[in-house]
């Protein structure tokens, strides 16, 4: 079965890796870049989102959360036949 737990580290997961990336891109865009305010104003949204999704994870209507319930109700229906 699914678990919503498994979903929620996969996305931390890759939050970790993406706001890094999006904090660097920052950094670079303000240090290196003279403070280019369209691209840096777009990486920090970016930044901000995935950072949100490191902190929260996926909430209880996210996409995978509601398809991890649907596959554990059919599996347990699935089960309960069988019994």
């Amino acid at each position: 079965m699914l678990s919503h737990a498994g979903a929620k580290a996969q996305l931390r997961a890759f939050a970790i890796g993406a706001s890094l990336l999006l904090c660097i891109t920052v950094y670079s865009y303000v240090f290196f870049s003279s403070f280019n305010i369209p691209y840096l104003e777009l990486s920090a949204i970016y930044a901000s989102s995935f950072l949100f999704f490191l902190i929260n994870g996926a909430g209880t209507f996210s996409l995978d959360n509601l398809i991890a319930k649907w596959i554990n109700k059919k599996v347990a229906s699935q089960r309960y036949k069988l019994v």
